[in-house]
């Protein structure tokens, strides 16, 4: 009888330490603006015990115990490790990690030193487009960026062409793919994005830009990150500039003499009459039409104005 009492009470005693040990942990994890994070890996570190944040950033955990850390780490924000402590409801807040680009690079596919970098990924900040007065953002990009060239449209109205490392197909299509804060552009104008709103702009050159965007981005991939509004405050930005715009050259040509001596050449050099003789005297008009249409600097003037809130873009 002293067994069976015994044996009972170790028994009792051992399913009520193995209940003891287990709980059913819930929770939410959340951004710092309160936003629910889906797909955040929620684990026990050192079992094998976990599962990913549903639609609504929340998780449920049935055979945690009550003792261990909690481990809850997404891509872009910093890995969190919390002791459970037999608590079983927790709110996780996520902090967004930051990467320091003079030291690090993030290529798409990794992360990689910038010395180590072999000229794939350039970028340009918002200062160094803001240092010519230009319209278009990517007349900001000019002379700026090694193997990507700018070619300015003489079409009125027209956005500059841009080509990285050359053109890789005599008739297809050799514009790059622009992003814009994430988002792929159906077309290649990005004449209406002001350059006063535009944070940086990184340029994928070569094989980065193929793993990333597949056949879209053969012909070089263009980043474009605009601005967003600081913590805490509403930001008001106006932009205004004037200037002078005149020719840089006109053509050379021939004036009234020198044009009817040269038609005149031409006909008697392949056999036959001059044009202008005393039975068909020249016009008597010399005028310079460059000069008659180009005859004052014409003014160049713009104005642009910004209001961006607290978390937005612009």
């Amino acid at each position: 009888m002293k067994k069976v009492l015994t044996f009972l009470f170790l028994w009792t005693a051992g399913f009520l330490s193995v209940a003891q040990g287990q709980n059913k942990i819930t929770g939410t994890v959340v951004d710092a603006e309160n936003y629910p994070i889906i797909g955040a890996s929620v684990a026990i570190e050192g079992t094998t015990i976990g599962i990913t944040t549903d639609m609504n950033g929340e998780f449920a955990l049935d055979k945690a115990p009550a003792s261990g850390t909690l481990k809850i780490s997404y891509i872009g924000y910093t890995t969190q490790q919390i002791k459970i402590n037999n608590q079983t409801l927790f709110r996780i807040v996520l902090q967004e990690e930051t990467l320091m680009l003079d030291e690090l690079v993030v290529v798409g596919y990794g992360v990689a030193k910038k010395s180590d970098l072999t000229g794939a990924v350039a970028q340009v900040k918002s200062e160094s487009l803001l240092l010519t007065s230009a319209g278009n953002p990517m007349q900001s990009l000019q002379g700026r960026i090694s193997g990507v060239s700018v070619l300015s449209n003489s079409k009125p109205g027209s956005s500059p062409t841009m080509r990285i490392r050359g053109s890789g197909s005599i008739d297809a299509n050799n514009e790059p793919l622009y992003v814009v804060d994430g988002f792929p552009l159906m077309s290649s104008d990005i004449s209406d994005l002001n350059p006063n709103d535009i944070e940086s702009i990184e340029v994928l050159k070569d094989a980065s830009s193929s793993a990333i965007y597949g056949s879209r981005g053969a012909n070089g991939v263009v980043l474009i990150t605009t601005k967003n509004g600081s913590k805490g405050r509403n930001n008001l930005n106006v932009s205004m500039y004037a200037g002078i715009q005149s020719a840089a050259r006109l053509v050379e040509t021939l004036d009234r003499d020198d044009f009817i001596q040269f038609i005149n050449d031409a006909y008697t050099a392949d056999g036959g009459k001059p044009v202008y003789d005393e039975s068909n005297p020249a016009p008597a008009y010399n005028t310079d039409w460059q000069k008659e249409l180009i005859k004052k600097n014409a003014i160049v003037q713009d104005y642009s104005g910004s209001v961006r809130k607290p978390g937005c873009s612009n």
